[in-house]
């Protein structure tokens, strides 16, 4: 994985959250590890762009997202406020 790291390292306009990211991905499965060291082996050249292009592409991709949360979740309702529109407007 190092080795790989110092790869990701080298890429013409790397990132430090780019790298983590990637490692992040990787460490997953050994099958993505495969995968995206064969991308950048076939496009030696990729930016990072392109291989979080590949990344994202990959069926897998969206298994480590985060579940969705439902609005109310996300914004409780709260005594005396209207959530009318876009702005709230307080009854307090």
């Amino acid at each position: 994985m190092e080795a790989f790291a110092i790869r990701l390292n080298n890429i013409k306009d790397t990132y430090y959250d780019f790298v983590i990211a990637v490692l992040t991905y990787v460490k997953k499965k050994e099958s993505r590890l495969k995968a995206v060291e064969s991308f950048m082996n076939e496009n030696p050249s990729a930016l990072t762009s392109d291989i979080l292009e590949f990344i994202s592409d990959q069926d897998d991709f969206y298994e480590d997202a985060a579940p969705a949360r439902s609005e109310a979740t996300r914004f409780p309702k709260m005594k005396g406020i209207s959530y009318a529109g876009t702005a709230f407007t307080s009854n307090i």
